[in-house]
């Protein structure tokens, strides 16, 4: 323990003490300049329970509870909180004032009914409120018994009920008595619904509009939909989404197809709404409107890619789609028009006509005529209608109403806000009365302001860190540090002279260079986790020049096995898997989360530069302006693709029963561990619920941490996926879907194709259409071809084959670009210090920002947005561009130390992902610094580094540990741990080495790279094994790796778990392991296959088989003794295999299998693949 960890400890009870004289100071100064409760603290309590429908994207009846501004403008129901100003006497004058204004409305109001009379006439000349009819096609009142529910009143295309179970009635939307079951259709969620058959056929260049009344259930249910799913999602779709109104139109999802819903409006659940969408023709969102209740909803655009048709054979159906959103509720009034309806027709869809045909009865009278009451009834009509009165109404009764009645405070009390029904889908809990209690005092107290700055950090006068916290090693700037002069004039590499220097100090010197068929084989390995071939082994041993082993380097360099291999390492590191994990045994599956492992190879193969790698995967999305961009390059396609690095962390948020606040910010938690042990090599996790006990972090560096990257990650605003059972559905909100420039050229080149084959069909349907019979001569073109093809050979032969050049066209289309990515949303809520970690005990609002320890108080972090008009926050870019400063204390070091672990088997510094207090300090500091500032000089090139490293006669030693005679070598008794680097270590191959090598050696190794993770299969019983992909296995780094479930083969060799990532991989030493190589089948199965491979290379011949199978295995031949132990058990093998088949024969069972000699070698290659020298690298 280092002195200045003592000093913090040996000071922490003084410390506690003092830290509560503090508290009590400070509430007592708060008491004394302000109230107990203020706009921040009312600000937290909404933010955690209400912004879900009254936030940021939706504010359910025009309301939003972000700030004490919104909740005295209020929504459609008026101020949701009531203050009360001024005396008792202004308080009764302002109550006359307003009085006396409704007085005047209503005076100014009778005095224009006969204006208002007049208009009324002229809209409804025929004196009959009845619904736009001119382009209605279909109409299902649903009313009545169950025989006429069904009837369509425009034409005789009836629709047709579906089970299961039987049709069922209830009562309707205007129905003023529940107890009337006949007015509307109730599908109770199991499947049911109707089948309207061919009623309506529209394409894509042509207008349309749909609508219903609905009282939904909590769910997804489908409206009206026309689409041919799973295939290609082909159709239309209207459909409610727990609340919010999607419609999708489809030519093949979601590469070619419009998606669009209201921004912030969602219906309720159990309760009447109309809703209505129309489409003007345009192939483009801009052309689709949608109302709810009358009005027209403000639109969110998800896919605006609709090139083709949607044009599709499958019938109209209300209540499902083809085989999803089965919708549960009532429908009534079902209508498809063949127009866009003006908004006043759909106002008068959508409103109650019953009063309106009341008013319009008065007025058919003179007004002479007219009786009192109905004078009254008329009055009423247009008073309620009348936007002044209802203005000077909701003020009065405003003035009248005390503060604890405020419609906040009702809402919350009463148990609709936040709705009881809705808590689990929204992932809100109800408040507590504490919270209550606290709002009450609030408004009661006349809702008042107190200024309340966020915390900031890194000023010279900062009281939680000083300059001796800034003086500790890790967090100043690397030195600027010289070569050590060596006497020894063979040292070059100025590696090799600071690690000379230290072992000089100790009494050591460099082991010898190790063998170049060693070397050769370490250095394949630790490029490309991949032995060498024998030819590329000779390649190398006849390279008698000088540098040839740099050379041998630069070659594995260039090559792609090298990305899969150190790609590998950095997933370790910012934990990647294929799976979400969370806190659900379910571990769903992240579809797309590999295109971010291929990123990495990628970006390894190519030596992006490291800061330029990690900018884009902190803030990728905050580099361009992909949102309005007019193509999608591959650049910007790769910028968005990076950021599934902080997508990365478990995550079961996707399921309503973990979904709560305190369930996202385990999900911040860990992204937030994740970044800082990758990036900053800092437990910053630890600060969470309290100041880091040994690091100079307090607890608001956490939160201002977490504020940074609230733009994408906001608990109060959490992205969730869109319910369904369909995947394509299901994770739709919390995806980028793009379309790259690649892509689109791609689909316009199959378009062009797809229609000019299509129009040879279609051209010949239409000739031939005279020739057809009755009522088939009208068919609409799809239909008729069907017909054709099943009634005329001729156009049968002309046509199929064209058509199934048409599909195979279609199949060639580029799949989704759907991307697991991060992307910044705006200006997210406030960021409070959550005392104990408690999101339920906000503290004091912080601004973003980094550690106060690492910032210079003198240039503080600054955020700006990403370009000018930007929407996005450009926090993450300001964090990404601090972290790549070329004089960071931390990045560089971080980044060094990691590559030289996985060369060297330890770090410079030992504990890789913690450089605080409590990691280990490094053993050659200069050396650490030096090789910093070289990283950054030589433009942050990871290969580089290699070259640097790997050239050293350090790199080259010996790893041997003993001496000649057999005892412990001088390097061994001296430097046990192998601290000064006297030695290379022996290091056993990784899991994926493990596996690798082994089907590498059997020949069945595929090294086909990127694309969807290799499938495994699951057993019963746990195991769980690889599937064989064209006759062999790839790589182990494109296996699926999911979270619980873990290939045997690979976790028997201590694959790391990812909860919620690996820094340092651990290696064990079990019984397990051997077992496993002995008795595995596909270990069996690969030493059949790695015996065909020596006997194909070698031939018959003993001596040979062996030579052969020890270079492949080890990349070496046999020592002598290994020669002669090698040929007496390959010669035992084969006669104890010809005499147990021999025996079999006899026993009636006849050899079906390899020949006893091929058996012998396979048991032979099996012991090869068990042995020390197979499983470790010198």
């Amino acid at each position: 323990m280092s002195s200045r960890l003592l000093f913090r400890s040996t000071l922490l009870l003084p410390a506690v003490g003092l830290w509560f004289g503090l508290v009590v100071v400070a509430a007592d100064v708060r008491a004394e300049r302000g109230p107990a409760v203020t706009q921040h603290d009312v600000q937290a309590i909404l933010l955690r329970h209400c912004t879900v429908c009254h936030g940021r994207h939706h504010q359910e009846g025009g309301l939003s509870l972000l700030d004490r501004d919104s909740l005295l403008k209020g929504g459609k129901s008026g101020p949701a909180i009531i203050l009360k100003k001024g005396t008792l006497a202004e308080q009764s004058a302002a109550l006359r004032a307003a009085r006396a204004r409704l007085d005047t409305a209503e005076k100014l109001l009778q005095g224009r009914i006969p204006e208002l009379v007049s208009r009324l006439k002229k809209q409804f000349p025929t004196g009959k409120p009845e619904p736009a009819s001119s382009g209605l096609i279909a109409h299902f009142p649903l009313d009545g018994p169950a025989a006429q529910l069904v009837k369509n009143s425009r034409s005789k295309n009836d629709a047709v009920f579906h089970g299961p179970g039987a049709l069922r009635t209830t009562a309707g939307q205007n129905s003023q008595d529940e107890a009337v079951k006949t007015g509307a259709l109730f599908l109770d969620g199991t499947g049911q619904h109707l089948d309207a058959g061919q009623v309506a056929d529209f394409r894509s260049n042509q207008p349309f509009t749909c609508s219903a009344w609905i009282k939904p259930a909590d769910k997804v249910g489908a409206i009206i939909t026309r689409i041919n799913e799973p295939n290609d999602f082909r159709g239309i779709d209207f459909t409610n989404n727990r609340g919010l109104v999607e419609v999708h139109l489809v030519d093949k999802w979601p590469t070619n197809a419009i998606k669009v819903a209201p921004e912030t409006v969602r219906i309720t659940d159990r309760q009447w709404h109309h809703v209505l969408f129309s489409y003007d023709g345009s192939g483009k969102a801009s052309g689709v409107k949608i109302y709810i209740d009358g009005v027209q909803a403000r639109l969110k655009i998800f896919f605006d890619t609709l090139t083709g048709d949607f044009r599709t054979p499958e019938p109209w159906r209300i209540g499902r789609r083809k085989s999803s959103a089965f919708y549960e509720g009532s429908i009534d009034e079902v209508r498809i028009y063949r127009r866009v309806l003006t908004d006043a027709e759909v106002m008068l869809l959508a409103v109650d006509n019953e009063q309106l045909k009341r008013a319009l009865k008065v007025i058919e009278k003179e007004k002479a005529e007219r009786t009192e009451a109905e004078k009254q009834a008329l009055l009423q009509y247009f008073t309620d209608r009348d936007k002044n009165i209802s203005r000077r109404k909701q003020e009065l009764q405003h003035l009248r109403a005390r503060p604890e009645d405020s419609l906040v405070l009702r809402k919350i009390r009463s148990g609709q806000m936040p709705p009881k029904a809705n808590l689990l889908n929204t992932g809100t809990r109800p408040l507590k009365a504490r919270d209550v209690a606290r709002l009450e005092q609030w408004i009661k107290a006349g809702a008042p302001e107190v200024e309340l700055p966020a915390e900031t950090a890194g000023t010279t006068d900062d009281p939680l860190v000083d300059d001796d916290d800034r003086g500790y090693w890790a967090f100043q700037a690397p030195g600027h540090i010289p070569v050590p002069r060596s006497p020894d004039s063979s040292i070059a590499n100025p590696i090799d002279a600071f690690v000379a220097n230290r072992l000089e100090e100790a009494g050591l010197t460099f082991s010898p260079t190790a063998e170049p068929a060693t070397l050769a084989r370490r250095a394949f390995f630790d490029l490309h986790g991949l032995p060498p071939t024998p030819a590329q082994m000779q390649q190398f041993l006849d390279d008698d020049h000088p540098g040839a082993f740099g050379r041998l380097v630069d070659r594995l360099l260039a090559s792609p096995r090298y990305g899969e291999r150190w790609g590998r390492h950095w997933l370790d590191a910012v934990g990647y898997a294929d799976s979400f994990g969370g806190k659900l045994e379910a571990d769903h599956m992240r579809p797309y989360a590999w295109r971010y492992r291929d990123y990495v190879i990628r970006a390894f193969n190519s030596d992006r530069p490291y800061d330029r790698f990690l900018v884009e995967q902190l803030a990728g999305d905050e580099l361009v302006d992909y949102e309005n961009a007019k193509k999608i390059s591959q650049e910007i396609y790769e910028n968005l693709v990076a950021t599934g690095f902080m997508r990365m962390a478990p995550d079961s948020t996707s399921e309503r029963e973990v979904a709560f606040i305190s369930d996202r910010l385990d999900v911040i938690a860990d992204q937030l561990d994740v970044f800082s042990t990758v990036v900053l090599g800092l437990t910053v996790k630890c600060a969470r619920c309290h100041d880091h006990k040994y690091d100079p972090i307090p607890q608001r560096d956490y939160y201002r941490l977490a504020a940074i990257f609230k733009g994408a990650f906001d608990e109060n605003d959490w992205l969730k996926p869109v319910g369904g059972t369909e995947k394509q559905y299901k994770f739709g909100i919390r995806r980028l879907n793009i379309v790259t420039d690649e892509d689109k050229t791609e689909n316009d080149r199959l378009n062009v194709e797809i229609n000019n084959v299509q129009h040879k069909v279609n051209v010949e349907a239409e000739r031939l259409r005279k020739a057809v019979p009755g009522k088939e001569k009208t068919l609409a073109r799809d239909k008729l071809i069907a017909h054709l093809l099943k009634s005329n050979k001729t156009f049968k032969a002309f046509a199929e084959p064209l058509l199934k050049q048409v599909k195979e066209l279609e199949s060639q289309r580029p799949p989704a670009q759907s991307i697991q990515a991060l992307w910044d949303r705006g200006t997210p809520s406030p960021t409070y210090i959550l005392i104990r970690g408690d999101h339920d005990n906000p503290g004091h609002p912080v601004s973003p920002g980094v550690p106060a320890v690492l910032s210079n108080p003198r240039e503080p972090f600054v955020i700006r947005p990403p370009w000018k008009g930007a929407t996005q926050t450009g926090r993450r870019l300001a964090l990404a561009r601090w972290v790549v400063q070329p004089d960071h204390p931390l990045t560089s070091r971080v980044m060094v130390n990691r590559i030289w672990q996985h060369h060297f088997g330890r770090g410079l510094v030992a504990s890789v992902g913690n450089f605080g207090q409590t990691g280990t300090d490094p053993t050659h500091p200069k050396l650490l610094d030096w090789l910093a500032r070289e990283f950054v000089a030589r433009g942050w090139s990871i290969k580089a580094m290699h070259r640097l490293m790997m050239l050293s006669d350090t790199y080259r030693q010996v790893s041997s540990a003993v001496d000649p005679d057999g005892g412990p070598s001088e390097s061994q008794r001296r430097d046990p741990l192998n601290e000064w680097f006297s030695r290379m270590p022996l290091k056993r191959m990784e899991a994926e080495l493990v596996r690798d090598t082994a089907l590498w050696v059997a020949d069945r190794l595929n090294d086909t790279p990127f694309g969807p993770p290799d499938p495994v299969n699951v057993r019963k019983d746990g195991l769980v094994t690889a599937k064989s992909v064209r006759g062999g296995w790839r790589r182990s780094v494109y296996l699926r790796q999911r979270r619980k479930e873990f290939p045997t083969f690979l976790s028997t060799f201590d694959l790391p778990s990812m909860t919620p990532n690996c820094i340092q991989r651990t290696e064990s030493t079990v019984a397990l392991q051997a077992l496993f190589l002995m008795n595995n089948a596909t270990i069996d199965q690969l030493a059949g296959s790695f015996a065909e491979r020596v006997e194909k290379e070698a031939g018959t011949e003993i001596e040979l088989q062996v030579r052969r199978a020890h270079l492949v295995a080890f990349s070496r031949g046999p020592a002598d003794e290994e020669l002669e132990a090698g040929r007496s058990a390959l010669e035992l093998l084969r006669r104890h295999w010809i005499d147990h088949l021999a025996t079999e024969s006899k026993a009636g069972r006849p050899n079906k299998g390899a020949p006893a000699e091929r058996r012998a070698l396979a048991s032979y290659c099996h012991a090869l693949l068990n042995s020390a020298a197979f499983l470790y690298i010198d």
